[in-house]
């Protein structure tokens, strides 16, 4: 389906791995130009996107940044509008995860998912509306949450699941503030992806008892979250505005 989206130039966090990365592929596939960010592991990352320009003959611009420092948010914006002149879109999809029992837990580690998780996604999404207001055009944006925004069965998990669900606020919260300019937020809640980094397709005890609990039978992929972020991202979603999507295969219901 063609989605409108081909040379638009769009800006992904943590768009080298995992969900990041299988967005970026369904959106290079859509004619969409690409600043993919990266926080670590430039050797593995910059490669994979060069090698993603050239399969899919778009314009890709690898940016190594984490976006829990606002200076460095601001030095990302400013090398993506030097080489394309615009971002029409933003996928704030970069995550700090991790478990740790809270009573063990210190202010040092609540901090790092509040930097990456919060901070992180205000700093590129007020980057990005800066721009598109200034430019004076439309723009969209999805925020890649979680099912644990809304709903866990972890344990050990609750720094993950209190940062996940302040980006619900966030979302519909700027949504209603910035809609009426033409700029507009939807959320996704994936539930259990198959990534690089975790073990769902392993036949593991814990992967097992996660796929059971799926009432599709199935877990979902990160292509398959590339397919709902680049519809979302396109003028065909144009009557959804502030949405927090349901794409957990059902976990949710």
């Amino acid at each position: 389906m063609d989605l409108g989206l081909k040379g638009k130039v769009i800006l992904v966090t943590g768009g080298a791995r995992g969900i990041g990365w299988g967005i970026c592929q369904v959106l290079a596939e859509e004619g969409a130009n690409l600043v993919v960010n990266y926080r670590s592991d430039p050797d593995f990352c910059e490669p994979r996107i060069k090698q993603l320009s050239q399969e899919q003959n778009v314009e890709t611009m690898a940016y190594q940044a984490d976006i829990g420092f606002e200076d460095q948010v601001e030095a990302m914006f400013k090398a993506g509008l030097k080489q394309f002149g615009e971002i029409h879109c933003v996928v704030n999809n970069a995550g700090a995860m991790g478990r740790r029992k809270f009573e063990e837990m210190d202010i040092d580690e609540w901090m790092r998912f509040e930097n990456t998780n919060v901070n992180g996604m205000m700093f590129v999404s007020r980057a990005f509306i800066q721009h598109r207001l200034a430019v004076g055009g439309s723009g969209r944006a999805v925020n890649v949450l979680s099912k644990s925004a809304v709903s866990t069965n972890s344990t050990n998990n609750v720094a993950y699941c209190t940062t996940k669900a302040a980006g619900i606020g966030f979302t519909r919260g700027l949504t209603n503030e910035m809609m009426a300019r033409g700029i507009v937020f939807n959320a996704i809640l994936p539930g259990y992806v198959t990534t690089e980094r975790n073990s769902y397709t392993r036949g593991t005890d814990e992967a097992n008892r996660k796929k059971a609990l799926i009432p599709t039978g199935t877990y979902s992929t990160p292509r398959e979250m590339g397919d709902v972020t680049a519809y979302l991202l396109s003028e065909r979603s144009s009557s959804l505005a502030g949405v927090i999507l349901d794409v957990t295969g059902g976990l949710l219901l």
